[in-house]
């Protein structure tokens, strides 16, 4: 029992991501290059429209590329925008917000006039109300871009369209848009007096916003802002993607070698296409560029993180592992003033990969260690632990002893017996060493050696032993006293063999299988011998 407490608090958990990598399979990921069918019936069902070219929903997205990710993705923010209409999308450097949301708004407006694009810059706040919005001139108000890209929603209904606000965090969204028409935006249907116009959000337009995380000083995004431009979706960095960038990558140099041969390429695709062949090195490059991400998510925040189309995605062979790590280190200590990483910051990390996925300190012991750190309480749990410990190994001592004591009594009585059943102890020997034996055990029982059950199991155990013994005793006695009286003439008759084979019947089953067997024996020679016809 202490064993089996030992191993399980101390045995430690092997990573579920350690596991997910190493057991991917790419060529099952449903990829959106490889979802032509399913991507037509999304833009089906965005659109509400059944649309005779089957092959318009993946031209809409693969333009110049399909991008490197998964179908469900996709299909995650268009039923968001179809349902909610605005939606911000905040992601971090690499995370491929522009290519992603370049096809979403192709995908959703189905025209690029109808898709208008506005990327801020800091302290441009007044310029972007003016040019969006509008303003006076000469006592006449001039529209903006934004508010004559909603006349042309009102006259074509028919048609969905789309603005896109980049980095919207590095100015005031209210400016923008200013302060009327701010606080309309949370009500479908509100509207804002504009030069004596009614302004409101026409129902065939969508918005999407975004905002990136880097150095400099932003606008921190609260419930106010997400009320009116919609929730905030993170963009997480994507193991997936850039394991199935590297594949691309890997396939396209095999390529090459196929049509030309290896000596036909240059020597950094030959180095390259050695790395990439490398399964278990690129495994581990993917789970440390997945486990590095969620300790500064964890220790700093999201908005720390490279993702996979950062210039990691470049550093995947084995003599760019250093540089591949100083440059998380790098962007975390430039992001976190507060807190520094250095390389020890990712020692669990290697210590998986050296240990086949093994988490350092998972074992229950050692998270109970971290828990009552944290509380403070650690030296009373070491205590108890120790205590527990200690009471755990003095039974298993006790518990040990005991056994050898129970051992050595069963294995003594068993011995008696048998040498009784021998023949090399007769029946007043056999049972003066019994009887000993059972004193032997009171005294232990005393003693608090064996509990008071054991000792009486072994009462039993000896008494049915002497029982036994006695039994036989009175048999032998009684066979040998008929077998006397019927020979005192040196014959036997057939009715005295008769009552000495029902006697032998009758105590068949009360003797020891060989001692019957004598018995037997010895009348039946008897009949043959002395027997009267």
């Amino acid at each position: 029992v202490v064993g089996l407490i030992l191993w399980k608090t101390t045995r430690q958990k092997v990573d579920p991501d350690w596991v997910t990598i190493q057991t991917q399979k790419l060529d099952t990921v449903q990829t959106l290059a490889k979802s032509d069918s399913l991507v037509q019936v999304l833009l089906e069902y965005f659109h509400d429209t059944v649309y005779a070219n089957k092959g318009l929903g993946i031209d809409l997205i693969d333009d110049p590329y399909v991008p490197t990710m998964e179908y469900k993705q996709f299909e995650k923010y268009i039923k968001i925008l179809k349902e909610e209409k605005k939606i911000i999308i905040s992601t971090v450097e690499g995370g491929g917000a522009t290519t992603f949301i370049d096809r979403l708004s192709k995908f959703i407006a189905m025209d690029e006039s109808r898709i208008l694009s506005l990327r801020c810059t800091p302290k441009f706040d007044l310029e972007y109300h003016r040019n969006y919005i509008g303003y006076y001139k000469d006592g006449v108000f001039q529209k903006g871009k934004l508010l004559k890209f909603w006349d042309r929603c009102k006259a074509h209904p028919d048609k969905k369209f789309i603005a896109i606000i980049d980095d919207i965090d590095k100015i005031n969204p209210e400016t923008l848009f200013g302060g009327d028409l701010w606080e309309n935006l949370s009500s479908k249907t509100d509207v804002t007096l504009i030069n004596g116009e009614a302004i409101k959000f026409p129902d065939n337009f969508y918005m999407i916003s975004t905002t990136q995380s880097a150095v400099g000083d932003r606008l921190h995004l609260h419930n106010e802002h997400f009320k009116r431009l919609g929730r905030d979706i993170y963009l997480a960095p994507s193991t997936v993607s850039l394991a199935l960038y590297l594949d691309g990558k890997r396939k396209k140099i095999n390529k090459k070698i196929a049509e030309k041969g290896f000596e036909s390429l240059r020597e950094k695709d030959k180095l390259a296409i050695k790395a990439l062949n490398d399964t278990t090195d690129i495994k581990n490059f993917l789970y440390i560029f997945k486990k590095i991400n969620q300790i500064i998510e964890k220790d700093i925040s999201r908005n720390s993180q490279l993702a996979q189309w950062s210039n990691l995605r470049k550093l995947y062979q084995p003599k760019d592992r250093e540089k591949f790590i100083e440059t998380f280190i790098h962007q975390v200590n430039a992001l976190s003033p507060d807190k520094k990483f250095d390389r020890s910051s990712f020692d669990p990390i290697f210590y998986s990969i050296e240990n086949n996925g093994l988490m350092q300190g998972s074992s229950p012991l050692a998270t109970g260690f971290v828990i009552f750190k944290e509380w403070g309480f650690l030296t009373e749990f070491v205590v108890a632990i120790s205590f527990a410990l200690i009471t755990a190994l003095i039974s298993l001592y006790l518990s040990f002893k005991r056994k050898r004591k129970i051992n050595k009594y069963l294995t003594r009585s068993e011995e008696i017996f048998m040498a009784f059943e021998g023949r090399d102890l007769n029946i007043s020997e056999a049972v003066q060493q019994l009887n000993n034996l059972k004193q032997e055990i009171e005294l232990d029982t005393k003693a608090n050696n064996i509990s008071f059950p054991e000792a009486i199991f072994f009462h039993n155990s000896i008494r049915s032993k002497v029982n036994a013994i006695e039994i036989a005793k009175s048999i032998n006695a009684t066979f040998s006293t008929l077998m006397d009286v019927f020979m005192e003439d040196d014959l036997l008759s057939k009715g005295e063999y008769d009552k000495l084979v029902t006697f032998l019947e009758k105590i068949e089953y009360s003797l020891p299988k060989e001692d019957f067997k004598k018995m037997r024996g010895k009348v039946d020679t008897a009949w043959k011998k002395f027997g009267a016809s």
